[in-house]
């Protein structure tokens, strides 16, 4: 019977003997393990370490995988601070990505030592390419994070939206009150004159959206063009008015005329923020160069991380 047994064992395969054999498995096992460290070893002097090469593979790949964590948590605070709607928001977006950036920076000067130790050739040779696309990406984030935390063209909004909202509609409340008072005779060159006026402020507050949002100087000289005329329009056809009206009504004027001389100062400052375009330049930036320089510097990591996970395991195989 056991000569059986041992004729119907030699007759199979060696794959399968081997499966049904516990000490061979636990000899496979035993070996794999071995020549695990043995890899290991063999990246260190000869006189290294096994476990302690083993160690600093393990804290290898943690700081490989951490870093990439951290690009990508900084690039998504950038674009949130691009993107706030106000400064404080954006400021504290551009804190949480200088905060993932350091961390980054931290895992960095980390993992060297690490890999020159293991003698991980192939491995140093991609944190070179990585370093390399960081210091160009730093650089570019420095530029990115100034303009993301003034954004002027926010602030723009707010200043068209807020007071400069509030300065139109004044101004044209009170033209219209004027208008209304005077006599039969002149009623409807008054309205016709109101109206024209109402009509070229309302001409400059269309005109400030497109311009904030501009990002080409020579269409925001065309749009200036356009609301210096219709500002000149209004002026005019509101001091037109004055003497159409009775005297109590010409006081109304003179206050819609004193109430657009602050709506043109306010316009002004709008236009000038505008003009420096922080929001819309960070935008292009991050969209742009920056948006690159992470997709390198993530495909870097990326191949590092496998490179780092196939270490120690193709002796197993």
């Amino acid at each position: 019977m056991a000569s059986t047994n041992r004729a119907a064992r030699g007759n199979m395969p060696a794959t399968m003997a081997g499966a049904n054999d516990p000490i061979r498995v636990r000899g496979f096992r035993w070996r794999a393990a071995w020549l695990l460290l043995g890899s290991l070893a063999g990246a260190l002097a000869c006189d290294g370490d096994p476990q302690a090469a083993l160690t600093q593979l393990v804290e290898a790949r943690r700081l490989a995988a951490g870093m990439r964590m951290q690009l990508h948590r900084s690039a998504e605070a950038e674009r949130g601070a691009i993107l706030a709607d106000t400064a404080e928001a954006s400021g504290e977006l551009a804190r949480e990505a200088s905060a993932a950036t350091e961390t980054l920076r931290a895992d960095l000067a980390s993992i060297g030592p690490l890999l020159a130790a293991l003698r991980f050739e192939r491995e140093r040779q991609l944190l070179a390419e990585f370093e390399g696309t960081f210091a160009e990406s730093e650089a570019v984030d420095r530029e990115l994070l100034a303009l993301a935390t003034e954004n002027s063209n926010v602030a723009a909004q707010r200043l068209a939206f807020g007071p400069g909202q509030e300065l139109a509609d004044r101004v044209c409340g009170r033209v219209r009150a004027a208008a209304a008072a005077a006599p039969a005779a002149d009623a409807a060159r008054a309205e016709l004159l109101a109206t024209r006026a109402e009509a070229a402020i309302r001409e400059i507050q269309a005109l400030q959206a497109p311009h904030i949002a501009e990002a080409e100087d020579a269409a925001m000289t065309r749009l200036e063009a356009r609301m210096a005329q219709a500002a000149a329009t209004a002026r005019a056809s509101i001091e037109a008015l004055s003497p159409l009206v009775s005297a109590p009504a010409r006081e109304e004027v003179a206050a819609a005329v004193a109430d657009l001389d602050r709506f043109e100062a306010t316009h002004r400052e709008i236009v000038s923020l505008s003009r420096r375009n922080t929001g819309v330049q960070a935008l292009a930036l991050s969209l742009g160069r920056k948006r690159k320089l992470t997709a390198d510097a993530d495909a870097t990591l990326a191949a590092l991380e496998q490179a780092l996970s196939e270490r120690g395991f193709r002796a197993t195989r």
